[in-house]
């Protein structure tokens, strides 16, 4: 990820931001997050919530960009250092599929 933001820095305005305040202020968070070119949301963990959702699509529909780096199962890599040699992957739950299916993904 590192690496592909240095690359794309040139062609975007890039900075961290979280999505934290749209709990308070959906209509400011959106205000800021329209300062920037592109979105780029690299293995959330957590599920989004609908207010979040709503500001990411209205995000979107304002001509911002988003790039999604999602793993929709859990399996950490030490679970592969069994003694069996095996693990189970469990589906992450992120609450996107409506927010997908809108789009056609």
């Amino acid at each position: 990820i590192a690496d592909f933001i240095k690359s794309i820095q040139q062609y975007y305005y890039i900075a961290p931001f979280t999505l934290d305040s749209v709990a308070v202020d959906p209509t400011g968070t959106l205000e800021q997050l329209k300062e920037y070119d592109l979105l780029i949301e690299a293995k959330p963990t957590e599920a989004y919530t609908e207010a979040e959702k709503l500001v990411l699509d209205q995000y979107l529909m304002s001509g911002g960009k988003q790039l999604w780096l999602l793993e929709n199962s859990v399996m950490e890599t030490d679970s592969l250092f069994t003694p069996t040699g095996s693990a189970f992957a469990l589906p992450r739950d992120l609450n996107l599929a409506d927010y997908f299916f809108k789009y056609g993904l």
